[in-house]
């Protein structure tokens, strides 16, 4: 049981300490520290230790320390939870330009708690939410000098339904990290939750590939809700396994789904505004999730020489990803461009070809029109897409960060001796809107920096993705929705749908080549004996492609190919297997099933979604 904050108190540095240096005219101590960005539903392992960094206290001695540093809109909170080896406090600051007092001039202390040890869960936040958007941070500092020890600490996330009572499993998986290591604040996920399977499934998914049962098996089980992330990543799965046809079928049926609603036409753009009006939304995607599903199987196209239909989806990926829910925005997905040129070029269709070449080239200039003699088209892929996160007072918005596993500038896959272009940033696309950078989306409609404040202030009252339907304890912690007083009530009735695609690559890279030489074939000869002509030379083997390699010469974790004797050549890889990933759609709530089970509509889409996969009718 957690001791009382007069008992902790006692057990380390008390909170008037804390609040007489806060309030002193000069300052008393100095810190020698490198924050760490965070993000929220991450935990860390970290080492306090004075040689990484520290605080030097009013006795002259080097305290170990180490701060985490959060942006924060205005009325949204910070909540985490932590566990160390050695006695520990926690200290929150904010940015404040005008503040000259206390010990760090420039940043204003809002609160400190000291910690417990042996394994007790102590809890940090600053139980109100903040009066102004800007810079927070949160210093843990050892209690006794010259002391090193490990520290775990959860960020939680709003989305964590029930994860008061998952702490130690949370803190359990933090991952270590080092300040000088981390320059911007990172994820590598949320937790998946999902329906049991319906009654027979379990035969139905052991009838398919056994790398890609766990893949069936979150489709089935998941029903129309995730159909669309389930089928994405299901079909880059079969990529990667060789299965052409399945990740066809997947992405034709992912592909559908999102024209019902997001096609360019007045049938879809009247389903588009109804489906904004809906309480529950089978997922969609944002438009980079859009745009890469159209992308996949663009390249699926390509690899069969279907050179018509390839440059049709990619045009169409290049329209997804200048279209959200609420707002249509200039297009900045220059690959697209690019990969509908290189399809018309390979039609036949030079006139098309240079049209898109040239609109490519207009937003990235690294990607004009290719040489006509280059017929081999080599795609890379390296790192983990971005993730969502909610953001705002009770989770109203979804914001975006990069995986833990992203891509370095550096980083740079090679064909042979040909260093590959980077053609796209995923995560660039995902947070950007016509090349603008946003901080978050509301309903669909973005949240520019520019207008950070005044879009804050209207997420207070507006409606969400998922509105009422979620179900809200009104005990989550939440980095971003831990309220209190009256927002409470805001925040059981406004979160933002986080689902994402998670097998998505963080960056793409391109390099268009001239088919490799083939070898010669050997002079015909004489037989040596009867001096009969020579049998007929064996024809020559084709010629290997070079093979694509990542950071330190790593080998492509999957592949793919095209088809003989096509006009183009197609060559893919990426730098690890998408049949790796664990199944099923992060950022699904703890509680989606029961939420669906008890709406009629929804119930019944699932219910009947199931049947046909089952017999074989999608």
């Amino acid at each position: 049981m957690r001791k009382s904050v007069i008992a902790r108190a006692i057990y380390g540095v008390s909170m008037l300490t804390l609040a007489a240096g806060a309030a002193a005219e000069t300052p008393t101590e100095t810190q020698e520290i490198r924050p760490i960005p965070a993000v929220p539903g991450e935990s860390y392992l970290i080492t306090l230790d004075p040689a990484k960094g520290y605080v030097i206290g009013r006795d002259g001695q080097k305290y170990a320390a180490q701060t985490f540093a959060f942006d924060l809109m205005e009325k949204e909170n910070l909540s985490c939870s932590y566990v160390t080896e050695i006695p520990a406090s926690y200290r929150q600051y904010r940015e404040d330009a005008t503040y000259a007092k206390g010990p760090r001039p420039g940043w204003r202390m809002t609160a400190g708690y000291p910690g417990q040890t042996d394994n007790v869960v102590n809890s940090c936040s600053f139980y109100q939410t903040v009066k102004n958007a800007g810079r927070y941070e949160v210093t843990f500092v050892a209690a006794v000098p010259n002391q090193s020890g490990k520290l775990r600490v959860y960020f939680s996330n709003p989305n964590d339904v029930g994860v008061g009572n998952a702490l130690v499993a949370y803190l359990t998986n933090a991952r270590p990290v080092d300040p000088a290591t981390v320059s911007g604040p990172v994820s590598r996920g949320r937790p998946i939750f999902a329906a049991d399977l319906p009654p027979g499934g379990r035969e139905w998914v052991d009838t398919k590939p056994q790398a890609l049962r766990k893949f069936y098996s979150a489709l089935l089980r998941d029903g129309e809700y995730n159909a669309v992330a389930n089928f994405a990543k299901l079909g880059r799965a079969a990529m990667a396994a060789g299965e052409y046809q399945t990740a066809e079928w997947a992405f034709d049926n992912a592909l559908d789904r999102i024209e019902a609603i997001y096609a360019n036409d007045e049938a879809a753009k009247a389903a588009r505004s109804k489906f904004s009006a809906e309480s529950i939304k089978d997922f969609k995607g944002d438009p980079y999730e859009r745009a890469m599903a159209y992308y996949y199987r663009g390249l699926l196209y390509l690899r069969t020489g279907d050179y018509g239909n390839a440059r049709a989806t990619f045009v169409s990926a290049e329209y997804q990803d200048t279209i959200s829910e609420a707002e249509e925005f200039q297009s900045d997905f220059a690959l697209m461009n690019f990969l509908a040129g290189w399809s018309a070029r390979c039609m036949g269709s030079d006139a098309l070809a240079t049209d898109s070449f040239a609109a490519a080239a207009k937003i990235d200039s690294a990607l004009g029109e290719p040489p006509a003699e280059a017929t081999v088209l080599n795609i890379a892929e390296t790192g983990m897409g971005p993730v969502k996160l909610m953001r705002g007072q009770g989770g109203q918005m979804v914001g975006l960060v990069p995986s833990v596993d992203f891509t370095p500038e550096g980083a740079v896959p090679k064909l042979g001796g040909t260093t590959l272009a980077r053609a796209a940033d995923i995560n660039y696309q995902a947070t950007t809107r016509g090349g603008r950078k946003f901080d978050a989306i509301m309903n669909g409609k973005v949240a520019f920096k520019d207008t950070m404040g005044t879009v804050s202030d209207v997420a207070l009252t507006a409606t969400s993705l998922l509105s009422d339907q979620l179900g809200v304890a009104g005990s989550v912690l939440g980095l971003f929705g831990g309220l209190a007083s009256g927002a409470a009530s805001d925040a059981t009735k406004t979160q933002v749908d986080v689902r994402y695609w998670d097998t998505l690559p963080d960056a793409v890279f391109v390099a268009a080549t001239k088919p490799p030489a083939k070898p010669a074939a050997p002079a015909s000869g004489k037989r040596k004996g009867k001096g009969k002509s020579a049998a007929a030379a064996a024809p020559p083997a084709p010629a290997a492609a070079p093979k694509t390699t990542f950071a330190g010469g790593a080998p492509a974790g999957a592949t793919m190919v095209s088809e003989a004797n096509q006009r183009c050549s197609l060559n893919w890889a990426a730098d690890r297997s998408p049949l790796d990933a664990k199944a099923g759609i992060p950022g699904t709530p703890q509680n989606a099933p029961e939420m669906r089970a008890r709406k009629e509509e929804a119930s019944a889409r699932d219910a009947a979604f199931r049947r046909a996969l089952m017999a074989g009718e999608i």
